[in-house]
C-alpha cells in the first residue's frame, strides 16, 4: 500500500491490494485526506471488514428481492406485510438508492417525515415496523460484505427509533366489560358464539375461524388451538398459529354448553364458524354482522382484535397471573404480555405495595 502524488492533476493517489489481492486505486486531493483512508484501507482488510467499493452500487430494490427470496418459509401474510411495509414505505424513498448512499442521517430525516411531516397519516407502531425491516435489509447486507457497517442501528446493535420524537398515533387497547361483552355477542346473531371465543377465550380471529368440533374436548371442556386461517386478497390458507405452537384454552362455564351443542350440530372436520359451510372473511363479517351489532348494543367502538384485550382485561381483573395470561393467549413469551398488558396489572401492583406498607406498620421492632 502507497501513496504518490499524480503531477498533471496534483492529487494524491492511494495504491492498495485487496482483500482478494485485486489492485486498487482512489484519489484525494489532500494528502491528508489519502493519509486517512490508507490507514482506514488498511484496518479493515486486517480486521476482515474490508468491503469492495463497487459493490455499494447496488440499488436498494434490488436487495429487497434478494433478501426475500431467502425467506421461502414466509407465511403468505407475513410476506404480504413484509411487501406492504417495503411498497408504501420504504421503496418510494431509497428504493433506487445505492446501498452506499444511505446514511444514518438519511434514514432518521425519512423517518421524522414519516412521523411528523404534513402527510403524517402513519401508526408510530408501523413507522417502527418499517425501520425494523431497514435495518434487517442492511443487516443483509452487511452480511454479505456489501457495506462496512449497517448505518440504521445505533452503536449497541439496536435499530435507531425516533420514539422521542415521533407523533405516537397507536391507539390504546380497548378492552370491554363482561356484561358489555355479553350484551355486543347476543347482537352478533348467529355468530354469538364466535365473539364469546375471542371475547373470553382469548382467540385471535384466524384460529376461532378455524376452530372445528374435533377441536373441543367434551370431557374436559377445553379447546385446542392448533391452527389458523390467514385471508389475503379473498385467499383462504390453513397455517399454524402465530407462534406455531398448539395451546389448550379452558372453556368458561357461560360459553361451554352452547358451544358444545354448536358443536354436535357439525361433522368433526367441519368449521365451526362459516359462511355456509365456507370461510369466514374478517371484513365482510366486521361490516356486515359486527359493525351494526356495536351500535345496537350501545358498546364502545371495539375492533374485532380488541376481543382478545377484553379477555385480558376480565382474566387481570379476576387474578390472573402473567404466566397464565401468556399461555392462554398464546403469547411467545411473558413477556410479550407484559408488554401488552402491563398497564392492567397497575391496581395489582398498588395492592401489594399497600399490603406491603400494612406489614411494615405492623411489625414492632425493639
Amino acid at each position: 500500500m502507497s501513496i504518490r502524488k499524480i503531477k498533471k492533476t496534483n492529487k494524491f493517489q492511494v495504491m492498495y491490494r485487496d482483500h482478494q489481492g485485486k489492485q486498487r486505486a482512489r484519489n484525494f486531493s489532500l494528502k491528508k485526506d489519502a493519509e486517512k483512508f490508507e490507514r482506514e484501507v488498511k484496518l479493515s482488510i486486517e480486521r476482515g471488514t474490508y468491503t469492495d467499493p463497487s459493490l455499494g452500487k447496488i440499488h436498494m430494490k434490488d436487495v429487497y428481492q434478494e433478501w426475500l427470496k431467502t425467506k421461502e418459509g414466509l407465511t403468505p401474510k407475513s410476506k404480504e406485510f413484509y411487501n406492504s411495509l417495503w411498497r408504501i414505505h420504504i421503496e418510494p424513498t431509497f428504493g433506487n438508492s445505492p446501498i452506499k448512499t444511505l446514511t444514518a442521517h438519511s434514514i432518521n430525516q425519512w423517518a421524522i417525515k414519516k412521523a411528523t411531516g404534513p402527510d403524517a397519516t402513519t401508526s408510530t407502531g408501523r413507522i417502527e415496523k418499517a425501520q425494523e425491516l431497514l435495518a434487517t435489509l442492511l443487516d443483509y447486507c452487511v452480511d454479505l460484505n456489501l457495506i462496512p457497517k449497517n448505518v440504521a442501528r445505533k452503536a449497541n446493535g439496536k435499530v435507531n427509533k425516533l420514539k422521542a420524537i415521533s407523533t405516537d398515533k397507536k391507539r390504546p387497547a380497548t378492552a370491554l366489560t363482561t356484561k358489555e361483552l355479553l350484551k355486543l355477542a347476543s347482537e352478533c346473531t348467529p355468530f354469538r358464539q364466535l365473539v364469546l371465543v375471542m371475547g373470553l377465550c382469548g382467540l385471535r380471529w384466524g384460529e376461532a375461524i378455524a376452530l372445528r368440533p374435533i377441536d373441543i374436548d367434551p370431557a374436559k371442556g377445553t379447546i385446542m388451538v392448533s391452527r389458523s386461517i390467514s385471508e389475503i386478497g379473498g385467499n383462504f390458507t390453513i397455517q399454524d398459529t402465530k407462534t406455531h405452537k398448539s395451546r389448550i384454552v379452558v372453556i368458561p362455564e357461560k360459553l361451554k354448553e352452547e358451544l358444545l351443542l354448536l358443536a354436535m350440530t357439525k361433522e368433526s372436520e367441519e368449521l365451526l364458524f362459516s359462511n355456509n359451510g365456507k370461510y369466514l372473511s374478517n371484513a365482510k363479517f366486521h361490516q356486515t354482522v359486527y359493525k351494526p351489532a356495536i351500535k345496537r348494543a350501545g358498546v364502545p367502538k371495539v375492533t374485532i382484535h380488541d376481543l382478545r384485550h377484553t379477555t385480558a382485561s376480565i382474566a387481570i381483573a379476576n387474578g390472573a397471573n402473567v404466566l397464565v395470561l401468556a399461555r392462554m393467549l398464546g403469547h411467545s413469551t411473558p413477556t410479550v404480555t407484559l408488554n401488552t398488558y402491563g398497564h392492567m396489572f397497575k391496581e395489582d401492583l398498588e395492592a401489594v405495595a399497600r399490603s406491603i406498607n400494612a406489614s411494615v406498620l405492623s411489625t414492632n421492632v425493639d
